[in-house]
């Protein structure tokens, strides 16, 4: 129990699940304290084109807007350490085909990590919002590359990926309702680890300071309904929060895979066994797209 802890006791999230099943005790529910823009960019990191040897999963969470697509890429290593890849804008209307075929190049694009091995996205998720009909017809023939159609649930509690999807229509692939709000406690209370470690989130010094605004502009506020105290994210008019959403989605496809059986530790320790006792033949260059600023 103890090593169970000094992996967790940084990490809200997994430290919750460690007091509640270890000591039987429910966790203290604190207000997260959300970071400031410039304190997360302050913080940013070079780690070059490559992809980190310690990344073993890469998802991407999609957000459809009324005249671009923005896209995130975020790599997964042990304890749910994570690293923002790569952030893209793709301008365009979504009733256009260009902009997703723009977009599946990126899912499907190589990605070669330090040691050579090249890593592809694993799975995404693409919110449906007021193009459900286009994101289903792009989801539909990947379905089987794992890129799922999502929606956020109104569902207070819900978890941040369903134990089932929605049943899905004739010729449609199933639709999947993620508990945003659930996925928003993980992501902030992570944004404040400062030390590498699990949960800690890393990002690339290409981000400028409008990205960091965008993943910390919403603030969790406590209200009464019915008498029960329930907790609701909200943002100030007009404020962009695109890369908060697209975050959330990196973590609903990673949620995602854990349900198909995932273990990310045990996948890191089976690539680091096969790292040692097979040599990489050298890998082709492969160009690895940036962050697109405004």
């Amino acid at each position: 129990m103890a090593v169970e802890h000094g992996a967790v006791y940084r990490d809200p999230p997994r430290l919750q699940t460690w007091v509640n099943l270890k000591l039987g005790e429910p966790y203290e529910d604190r207000a997260a304290q959300i970071p400031e823009p410039a304190r997360l960019m302050a913080r940013a990191e070079s780690w070059g084109a490559d992809v980190p040897d310690s990344v073993v999963v890469i998802t991407a969470g999609v957000d459809v807007q009324q005249d671009r697509l923005e896209c995130e890429i975020v790599g997964w290593g042990k304890g749910e350490e994570s690293r923002s890849l790569e952030y893209h804008v793709l301008a365009g209307n979504p009733a256009d085909g260009d902009v997703w075929m723009r977009l599946d190049a990126i899912l499907t694009a190589a990605r070669r990590r330090r040691d050579g091995r090249l890593m592809r996205v694993m799975a995404a998720a693409v919110d449906t919002g007021n193009w459900s009909k286009t994101v289903y017809d792009f989801a539909t023939p990947r379905h089987g590359r794992q890129v799922w159609a999502i929606k956020g649930s109104s569902v207070r509690g819900a978890p941040i990926w369903p134990r089932r999807p929605s049943r899905p229509k004739p010729g449609r692939p199933p639709l999947y309702m993620v508990g945003v709000d659930a996925a928003k406690e993980v992501i902030m209370a992570r944004l404040s680890i400062e030390e590498p470690g699990p949960g800690a989130c890393h990002f690339p010094t290409d981000r400028d300071l409008d990205y960091f605004k965008m993943l910390t502009a919403e603030r969790p506020i406590r209200r009464f309904i019915k008498g029960v105290a329930v907790r609701e994210w909200t943002k100030a008019a007009f404020v962009r929060n695109e890369a908060l959403d697209c975050r959330v989605y990196t973590l609903a496809a990673l949620h995602g895979l854990r349900s198909y059986g995932l273990d990310l530790d045990r996948e890191a320790d089976r690539q680091t066994f096969i790292a040692e006792a097979t040599p990489v033949p050298a890998a082709p260059r492969v160009i690895r797209s940036k962050w697109m600023g405004r």
